[in-house]
């Protein structure tokens, strides 16, 4: 991703905020600050993530639509993490842990083109992978193998 735009991207989500702020890493990825708590995650996902899927879809967030179109657009999107996981990593098959993996669709296409170390993490209970370890609750709880 070129830096200005994710400067512009990053500028434009956060002038909605006034409680959070997206803050980008030179490395290409994304964190909230400040983190939320357990408890505001375990209100939003019970009264808003899964339950509202037009509010989920407008985020962009994976919710495994079936439109054709749409699921183009996500393993489109897939396949170029997929290059990138495999420029910037001399492992042939490294370790991938998804933080708020969502529905799982992202590990399941790692998962189809060959990757086989996967772990997810996802606040709720509501992740349904075949094979892949995904860890229910907070991420800071996690411990990898």
């Amino acid at each position: 991703m070129n830096t200005d735009y994710k400067t512009i991207l990053v500028d434009w989500i956060n002038q909605d905020s006034t409680d959070y702020q997206l803050i980008s890493s030179p490395y290409g990825f994304f964190s909230v600050d400040p983190m939320p708590s357990d408890q505001f995650l375990e209100e939003f996902y019970e009264q808003h993530y899964f339950q509202d899927l037009s509010l989920v879809n407008a985020k962009g967030m994976d919710t495994g639509v079936k439109d054709p179109l749409e699921r183009f657009h996500h393993d489109r999107q897939y396949d170029e993490t997929i290059s990138l996981i495999r420029e910037k990593c001399p492992k042939k098959d490294p370790g991938i842990l998804d933080v708020g993996c969502g529905t799982g669709k992202l590990l399941t296409h790692l998962k189809s083109k060959g990757f086989t170390r996967l772990f997810g993490t996802e606040f709720r209970d509501q992740v349904h992978t075949q094979g892949i370890e995904v860890f229910a609750g907070s991420f800071t709880d996690f411990e990898p193998l």
